[in-house]
């Protein structure tokens, strides 16, 4: 079935209905959504992957909300520290 006609519109949802309807085509189907940031914790597994660490702290830090504020709040303390301490 259609998006169109799971609407009931004669045209095309906006894409904010359509991704909508297709999320919620996926949960009927077993789909269980998670949040970006679970994924990507998934993908970086741990701070082992050096390589990429950089990258997810970025994303978390820009694009993660009240945790990306978190975050670079607790690297800033860590940083005092360091200074402080002389390291």
């Amino acid at each position: 079935m259609s998006t169109e006609n799971k609407a009931g519109l004669n045209a095309l949802p906006t894409p904010e209905e359509g991704v909508l309807v297709l999320i919620d085509d996926m949960v009927q189907a077993g789909v269980v959504p998670i949040a970006w940031p679970a994924v990507m914790g998934e993908w970086q597994r741990d701070r082992a992957r050096e390589k990429t660490v950089p990258g997810a702290a970025e994303l978390q830090q820009d694009h993660g909300g009240a945790t990306g504020v978190a975050f670079a709040w607790e690297m800033r303390l860590l940083a005092e520290r360091a200074a402080g301490s002389g390291a």
